[in-house]
């Protein structure tokens, strides 16, 4: 820490003050003004010696109106002086101590405004307002400036500020800049901004002329001036144009239009050409080819996201990353070793990476039904791949994130490798009491058999139904037939519809037959995981939600999702905070549709929280049970949510039915599950540098052979 006594330094600027205001002052009062000096300086009876020798100068000449104002400005002068000095009367035998070198003495604005450059950006930020400066400043009258400050002042020339000044250029004599580049580029910004075609006669490192077309007066040049500014300055312009205006322009290039247009993609990157086109219009009256927009929507998505090949070196360090941050999530990689052709050179690349984060993993596990739903997606990038997904279903009926994985090609290897590190990284021991969601893929049930082997495997009824139709059974009726089947909750109902697709249709019903019924009837679910469904529809929503992370390089990507899971997170614990009741709003709002439908049913007590209904069809009768929590139409226990049946039964027994639904549909259970964060990444720039192998992209070209 350094201590200052600012007591001299401040004695000697307004020592200085007064010798200057004495120095213009007329020369009576300059013969006053030494006395007035030495008497403020040294402190020695400072009143008398002020006021005597103010005294003396409004003597002599009292009619001189110059001479009075100078008298009076003398006399403010050392009356401030005076009441400083007595303020600072102790400032001899002690002084302040201040804790930081930074602290600034009251009364020293004006000497830091005067001693502070504003151009300097010390936090290197973009200047989003420029500076307003008056042409005429130096005309004021109440400056009262001598020939040689006048002077001084006016060899402060303006520098050209490309962060402000770019976009819509205006030149001036004397305008300085940087260096050549900058004055390039701000006379291309000048032509399209004009839309004038300009000419650079003389372009070379030390100097640049430019004209405009023929006839027409505008010209500028720009030369070298190391001595006073150190850069290049404007020596002469001329900024009158006589010439028309063009719509076409060489210096409208491709990279112009990315550096003017890279914070619009950053907003939307997925804005098409027309879009694109339609805001160069706008801007500059201006309308490129399609191809050269193209090209400046590629350089802008480079250079928003950086080099695609590049950012698979960074795997490893941005692995190491998230474990630095989020303890206890999961990143790891394999590569192939590769033998480029030709060269021979071998390389590692990418062949299988998988990640989970912690918050996703605890949340599931604590809260979430024993159900996985797992599908792939293809990455729409240059090197291509396939996205494996594991998604599972929150308190909400809502999608919630498990893990994710990325392959060369999806296959039967890929998901069983897949399948094997999500059950090793959820701990998962015995797969008996877990349900797998999928489509039916002939290397995804395989996988599944030998990774989950005790596990209920279903299929999306849709794909069903898809191949279904396929093998030659097509129309409406068979389709409906179908739908009937994968409905039917009870062996009754099952058999009743299987006798009818019979009817309409013998080899239908053959090929029904075929199929395993634990896979895709309600009949034959089991009612552990509490859950019903027949279509993989939560693997499709999330492939909505990372739908625009699959259209960009592999680092993006996985900076994107982090992201959206970590926004989704704290989004979902705000919109619990607002939630009333039980259970969860599209639980709830399930369960009002079916307390409407409970209005038809004849409800018969029979003791013991026994009751038997009939339904709106006579023939139609259920045995409900409350205290067990069941009911003949076994929807109540393959969702753990109440039946219209049921909730007859409770409006007979004055019960509420929210408090007899299964309790993974509590909001408790909803809170537990997002209750985890996740902790933000430092940036690419922070990245800690792995030693590890460079990766390379995938590659699956039959060009490239394993080593």
């Amino acid at each position: 820490m350094i201590f200052v006594d600012h007591t001299n330094f401040l004695r000697t600027i307004r020592a200085k003050i007064v010798r200057n205001n004495v120095a213009r002052a007329p020369p009576s009062v300059a013969r006053a003004a030494p006395s007035v000096a030495r008497s403020a300086i040294s402190g020695a009876r400072p009143a008398s010696s002020v006021a005597r020798p103010a005294s003396s100068v409004a003597r002599p000449a009292p009619s001189v109106a110059s001479e009075a104002t100078s008298i009076v400005v003398v006399e403010n002068v050392q009356r401030d002086i005076v009441l400083e000095l007595e303020d600072d009367s102790d400032s001899g035998s002690d002084f302040d101590i201040y804790d930081s070198d930074y602290d600034a003495e009251d009364g020293d604005d004006d000497l830091f405004i005067d001693n502070v450059d504003n151009d300097v950006n010390d936090n290197n930020e973009r200047a989003v307002f420029a500076e307003i400066e008056d042409e005429d400043a130096l005309d004021d009258r109440d400056l009262n400036l001598v020939d040689d400050e006048r002077q001084q002042l006016q060899l402060k020339f303006k520098e050209f500020n490309p962060e402000v000044d770019m976009d819509a250029p205006v030149f001036k004599v004397g305008m300085k800049f940087a260096d050549i580049e900058e004055v390039r580029q701000a006379v291309n910004a000048y032509s399209i901004r004009e839309r004038v075609k300009i000419r650079k006669i003389k372009n070379d490192g030390t100097r640049l002329h430019a004209i405009c077309d023929e006839g027409c007066p505008w010209f500028l040049k720009v030369g070298t001036d190391f001595m006073r500014t150190g850069g290049f300055v404007i020596t002469a312009y001329e900024d009158e144009h006589k010439c028309e205006r063009v719509y076409e322009l060489r210096a409208l290039t491709a990279r112009f239009l990315c550096k003017k247009f890279v914070d619009e993609f950053k907003d939307n990157q997925k804005m098409d050409l027309q879009t694109f086109a339609a805001k160069v219009q706008r801007e500059f009256n201006m309308c490129p080819d399609r191809w050269k927009l193209g090209r400046a929507r590629k350089e802008a998505l480079l250079e928003i996201h950086g080099n695609e090949e590049a950012q698979f070196s960074q795997l490893m360090d941005y692995g190491q990353e998230l474990k630095r941050s989020n303890p206890g999530s999961t990143f790891f990689l394999s590569t192939n070793s590769v033998k480029e052709p030709g060269t021979g050179i071998v390389k590692e690349h990418l062949a299988t990476m998988y990640w989970s984060y912690d918050a996703c993993k605890r949340g599931f596990l604590s809260g979430c039904r024993p159900l996985i739903c797992i599908d792939g997606y293809h990455i729409k990038t240059r090197y291509k791949g396939v996205l494996l997904t594991a998604v599972g279903i929150d308190q909400n009926d809502c999608i919630f994130s498990i893990a994710m994985g990325m392959v060369e090609v999806e296959c039967n290897s890929a998901w069983e490798w897949f399948l094997t590190t999500l059950r090793d990284d959820l701990n998962i021991s015995n797969t008996s009491c877990w349900t797998i969601m999928s489509d039916r893929q002939k290397g995804l049930i395989n996988a599944v058999q030998k990774v989950f082997p005790d596990a209920e495997h279903r299929f999306c009824v849709r794909h069903m139904i898809q191949n279904f139709q396929k093998a030659g059974h097509r129309g409406e009726t068979l389709k409906n037939d179908m739908w009937k089947i994968a409905r039917s909750t009870n062996i009754v109902k099952w058999q009743k519809n299987m006798d009818k697709l019979k009817v309409d249709s013998e080899e239908a019903y053959e090929w029904v037959e075929e199929l395993v019924s634990n896979t895709w009837i309600k009949a034959f679910f089991s009612d552990f995981c509490k859950c019903d469904m027949l279509l993989n529809n939560h693997s499709e929503v999330f492939n909505s939600y990372i739908l625009a992370a699959r259209e960009n390089p592999v680092l993006s990507m996985l900076d994107m999702l982090f992201h959206k899971q970590m926004q989704r997170n704290l989004l979902k614990q705000r919109d619990a905070a607002k939630w009333h009741g039980r259970i969860c709003p599209k639980i709830k709002k399930r369960m009002d549709k079916l307390t409407e439908w409970s209005l038809n049913c004849i409800v018969k007590p029979a003791g013991n929280h026994l009751f038997s209904v009939q339904s709106h069809e006579l023939e139609r009768i259920y045995c409900v049970d409350l205290k067990g929590k069941t009911c003949d139409s076994r929807r109540w226990q393959l969702t753990g949510k109440l039946c219209h049946h049921a909730i007859a039964c409770c409006r007979t027994d004055r019960k509420n039915p929210e408090n007899l639904v299964h309790r993974c549909y509590t909001v408790d259970t909803y809170n537990r599950a997002y209750s985890f964060n996740l902790v933000p990444l430092r940036g690419r720039v922070f990245l800690e540098k792995v030693n590890a192998p460079d990766v390379h992209p995938m590659d699956s070209s039959w060009q490239l052979r394993h080593v």
